[in-house]
């Protein structure tokens, strides 16, 4: 019995022992020498958050409010803190217990999640290990950890789990298996959406939705519907199990969702931008920027088909290399740190290539020819799809169809990310493929046990050249002619000059020694396998040698984007938030609730949020109507500062309504101590006007931004009028109103009129979750100049308090953290149940 336990398990834990090898040899700098990558996203992700994780820190409280982006917004998607319970700890799990905010987890988790899948699917341990390495060291996946995108990649590592749960459950002879496999898609629905990634669960939704199409197709052929429709209702309420486990973060984004840029904009185009917000969702322009070219897609076969990146270092051999140090004065040194712009393909830029590897994609076709029909149709639909989504606007017949007709496509972005989920595919129908050879062969021997018999059959042999010729044929193809099939070309090419001829002279170079490797490594791993159908070598040494092959292939590619050099001291890290001369003099100001301007860099800027609150900050789903206002009014007066300043001009800031409404106290400029000049017409944290200035429309409401002294008058649309008694209120000067207390989410104000009077907020209206209240009395929020609050008061002294107390939020807590207890004793229970009967098993 203990021989068949360390028989079952052992070879599994030496699979798990090399994801931690790999990941502390790729690792290294991190995780030994005190050194971090810097993030970038990350970095920005800190700076977004800091003033509600401080809060959290120092109160013990969640804000849900986050009031230094934008003016504030609800802080829903980047601080989603919900209870999850013991989902938590089985997370821990899947990062090899390495730190969250480390790169390693992400390379660990991403193997191991994918080595599950695996196993699902009857892989040997030691096969599917070498296929999880290879997956994860991917460079799509290296990318992503290196920038910070650490939530699609935790997407695309639990969507493994998920396919897994589904395989074991649609597998399953026992109820115990059955048991095993509705908890394991439990919980990886349960953590693919905890990621929250939602583009990347909603591709992958799709290739679960094939998967569930072809067992049902099977279970028709096979006479088996009713067991079909079993599997599904449990698959079924699995998902919703893990729905459930993340109800307070669905919850809240979807009511959020309608008032984010995802949304749909009350105003009508911009002239000659009538493209940029279409009825719902995005714009077409905006969704489709990052679209792969079609041609494009064959860097999953030959990485520099495409030039690489945008901004790759050149050796001292290339034509560019030569001509900047001997004609145009470069040291060796300045030019080897040189990022120049070799890529040449349909996208704006990109960080690296996609590439699934030279031997996967051997292998993957090879797979899609030897895998049972089962599992090769739904398999290739995804894979051909996820393609399709990532050619964008290069598909336009396909996606903008989908775009305009089908359910929540039109909110996605950057869509050349699904080719990420290809990648994934191919990786598990590359291990697959070797598994069906293997049997094949195993089949073959078993009616031709004697040595001189030959293995290799002619069934095999064709389905083998196929494989070979349309992977090693392509490479060879573009090694022997190079730009006569990809043009070198970019059409970035005119900004850099007669430099564009050297560089396009080291694209095709690149582009020709690529192909070149592609070829080899494609011919090596091939040789080793037809070895073995020739009995030349054992069937271990060719499987070891196609996996080291395999893995070095794309290890060796990813290692260029991402290596030791990209590490760097980990105080590097702090430096970036630290505080600079500007923010001392900044903070020194102790006036509650005023913003702060990062002039030209405001609407993409996050380093400012770390400290104070600001006019602008970094995130794509900022709510509808602030972007409004940054397209319409903030740009411009931006633009008006700039240009008094460059003119040697202190601004006048009478010009500068909508900022001063915001109350942008200081504007700016650089990190200097002198770097920042003051705004003296800033109108403060509230104020109380003399008239409300009713209008008919969204658009009329924008323009009257720029004709009414907002001081004095407040804009209140016709929808809303029905929040408020008068229009008109005598101000007497003896009339304020000042904050006195403020948190993230609650805001104390002071205030003292001689009659009724109407106050404006310098805070961004929000219809959930604000509650304004006198004492014991709710105040109507009154939505004021398009996107700040107003509240009428009443005459007298008195004190009002704004809470954010958003239902959605407390209703969907409460269910994630039952769900998070139900589906963690569910998958434990069913781990246990299964190990019961296992040695129950074993001692029979």
């Amino acid at each position: 019995m203990k021989n068949s336990i360390l028989a079952q398990f052992g070879w599994h834990l030496l699979g798990v022992l090399l994801f931690y090898v790999a990941t502390f040899l790729y690792f290294k700098p991190e995780l030994i020498d005190d050194k971090t990558l810097i993030q970038s996203d990350m970095e920005h992700y800190k700076a977004m958050v800091a003033e509600n994780s401080a809060f959290r820190k120092a109160t013990g409280e969640v804000s849900m409010w986050n009031s230094r982006m934008f003016g504030g917004m609800p802080a829903y998607q980047i601080y989603p803190i919900f209870s999850y319970g013991g989902i938590e700890w089985l997370e821990k799990a899947t990062f090899g217990f390495f730190s969250s905010s480390s790169g390693a987890h992400l390379f660990f988790v991403t193997a191991l999640c994918f080595y599950g899948l695996m196993l699902a699917f009857g892989v040997r341990p030691l096969i599917g290990a070498a296929g999880a390495l290879a997956f994860a060291a991917t460079t799509y996946n290296l990318i992503l950890i290196e920038v910070g995108h650490i939530t699609k990649l935790w997407a695309i590592a639990y969507s493994c789990l998920v396919l897994a749960g589904m395989k074991v459950v649609f597998d399953s002879q026992t109820w115990q298996k059955r048991l095993f496999g509705f908890a394991l898609t439990a919980l990886g629905m349960a953590l693919e959406l905890k990621a929250a990634h939602v583009q990347i669960t909603y591709y992958w939704g799709f290739v679960c939705l094939f998967y569930g199409l072809s067992e049902l197709y099977f279970g028709f052929r096979e006479g088996r519907l009713k067991t079909v429709f079993i599997n599904g209702a449990l698959l079924l309420l699995a998902v919703g199990l893990g729905v459930a486990v993340n109800a307070g973060k669905l919850l809240t984004t979807a009511e959020y969702a309608q008032y984010s840029t995802r949304g749909i904009s009350e105003l009508s185009p911009l002239e000659g931008n009538a493209d940029k917000q279409g009825a719902e969702g995005l714009s077409k322009k905006y969704a489709f920027d990052w679209s792969q070219g079609k041609g494009e897609t064959f860097t999953l076969l030959i990485p520099m088909l495409y030039g690489g990146s945008s901004n790759e270092i050149l050796d001292e051999k290339s034509a560019t290399f030569k001509v900047l140090t001997t004609q145009a004065g470069y040291t060796r040194k300045q030019v080897e740190e040189l990022p120049l712009p070799l890529y040449h393909g349909d996208q704006p830029f990109t960080a690296a290539p996609i590439y699934a590897g030279a031997i996967v994609c051997f292998l993957a076709v090879l797979g899609f020819l030897l895998v049972e029909k089962r599992y090769r149709y739904w398999i290739l639909a995804g894979a051909v799809l996820m393609v399709f989504f990532a050619w964008g606007k290069n598909f336009e017949a396909f996606n903008y169809f989908l775009f305009d007709n089908f359910p929540a496509f039109n909110k996605f972005r950057s869509v050349s990310m699904a080719l990420s989920l290809t990648v994934l595919l191919m990786v598990l129908m590359a291990v697959l493929g070797v598994e069906s050879f293997l049997k094949y062969l195993d089949q073959k021997e078993e009616t031709n046990p004697t040595k001189e018999s030959l293995l290799w059959d002619k069934a095999l042999q064709q389905k083998f050249l196929i494989a070979f010729f349309l992977t090693a044929g392509i490479a060879l193809a573009v090694a022997l002619m190079g730009s006569s099939l990809v043009s070198v070309a970019s059409p970035n090419d005119a900004r850099i000059g007669q430099l564009a001829d050297f560089l396009k002279e080291d694209r095709l170079a690149m582009m020709k020694g690529s192909a070149w490797r592609s070829f080899f490594f494609i011919f090596l791993s091939a040789a080793a396998l037809v070895a073995v159908a020739f009995r030349k070598i054992p069937t271990r040494l060719a499987l070891a040698v196609v996996f080291v092959l395999m893995v070095f292939d794309v290890w060796q590619i990813g290692f260029q984007y991402l290596n030791y050099d990209t590490f760097k001291p980990a105080k590097a890290q702090t430096d970036y938030n630290a505080k600079r001369p500007v923010d001392e003099v900044l903070l020194a100001d102790t006036e509650l609730g005023f913003r702060v301007l990062p002039l030209a860099s405001f609407a993409q800027e996050s380093r400012t949020l770390y400290h104070h609150r600001s006019v602008g900050g970094y995130f794509a789903a900022k709510m509808r109507r602030y972007q409004d206002l940054i397209e319409r009014r903030l740009y411009g007066e931006d633009q008006f500062i700039q240009d008094q300043l460059r003119g040697g001009k202190l601004p006048d800031f009478s010009q500068t309504p909508t900022l001063n409404m915001l109350n942008a106290k200081y504007i700016q400029i650089n990190p200097s101590k002198d770097g920042a000049i003051r705004n003296p017409k800033a109108f403060g944290a509230a104020w109380l006007v003399e008239k409300i200035e009713t209008l008919p429309t969204a658009d009329a409401e924008m323009e009257a931004l720029g004709k009414f002294p907002l001081d004095k008058v407040a804009l209140v649309r016709e929808d809303q009028t029905e929040k408020i008694t008068a229009t008109t209120f005598q101000k007497d000067s003896s009339d304020f109103i000042r904050l006195v207390e403020y948190k993230p989410n609650y805001l104390k104000y002071e205030y003292q009129t001689q009659a009724e009077a109407f106050a404006v907020f310098s805070e961004i209206y929000y219809p959930h979750g604000w509650v304004a209240k006198i004492g014991e009395k709710e105040l109507p929020i009154v939505a004021t100049n398009y996107l700040l609050r107003g509240v009428a008061l009443p005459k007298g002294k008195n004190t009002i308090e704004f809470r954010f107390q958003p239902q959605m939020y407390e209703q969907g807590e409460m269910v994630t953290r039952l769900s998070s207890w139900l589906v963690f004793a569910l998958f434990v229970s069913s781990i246990g149940i299964l190990a019961v009967q296992f040695f129950r098993k074993e001692a029979a």
